[in-house]
């Protein structure tokens, strides 16, 4: 009986391992990477180099340096991530 649970135990711990990398690859879980094919957007934000991505986690009170660089940060889903780019255009003459 005390076999078997070691065995479970490390089965549990290299599927945790596994999770895990995956969330840090996907940048999910504070990893660098972005999304497939997503180039960031490289800013100074409060001071830091930072990347901007759609989706990544904000804070509102840098929101005029995010506008800056042509993002918005909104609430939703119960954090405020950056939600959009902000398109500026030139009205035609």
């Amino acid at each position: 009986m005390v076999g078997s649970g070691v065995i479970l135990m490390r089965q549990a711990g290299a599927i945790l391992g596994t999770f895990l990398t995956m969330l840090v690859a996907s940048g999910v879980a504070g990893g660098s990477a972005t999304a497939a094919g997503t180039a960031c957007v490289h800013a100074r934000i409060h001071g830091r180099l930072d990347c901007l991505v759609v989706g990544r986690g904000c804070h509102p009170k840098y929101e005029s340096e995010y506008q800056r660089s042509g993002f918005h940060c909104g609430f939703g889903a119960g954090r405020y991530t950056l939600r959009y780019k902000l398109h500026i255009t030139t009205p035609k003459v």
